[in-house]
């Protein structure tokens, strides 16, 4: 079977790090951004992505405003949101998000990525490979 495709997008390199290695060792082929700009890169030239994971405070747009132009782009890929700082407010998840408060565990993280990628097989997205 191939790996499924993940793409985590967090500027803080040790976190960015710890959430690769979590997805990994699940399975995963993970792909890394560091902001918003360059996880939209790579969605344009990767149709393998089947889930996102994101932060919310990143320079530039926030995980939601990620998360709302993932939906306007590729509106059956799910987003797993997380932040230590911060919840959601009324109206900041688009439909295609979940939101997980860190710190979490190894865990909780892979069982929220295993519900957005399954969400997005459910959609209707056929993973290729590459």
């Amino acid at each position: 079977m191939d790996a499924k495709t993940v793409l985590v997008v967090e500027d803080d390199p040790l976190v960015r790090l710890f959430l690769l290695d979590v997805l990994q060792d699940e399975g995963y082929r993970v792909l890394e951004a560091a902001h918003a700009d360059e996880a939209l890169t790579h969605l344009g030239a990767r149709p393998d992505v089947l889930a996102v994971v994101t932060d919310v405070r990143m320079p530039g747009a926030t995980g939601y405003d990620l998360a709302r132009e993932i939906y306007s782009r590729h509106p059956k890929i799910k987003v797993v949101i997380m932040s230590g700082v911060t919840e959601p407010e009324h109206g900041d998840l688009p439909t295609n998000a979940v939101f997980i408060s860190k710190p979490m565990t190894p865990a909780i993280i892979v069982g929220e990525v295993n519900r957005a990628v399954i969400g997005t097989l459910d959609a209707g997205v056929k993973p290729t490979t590459t």
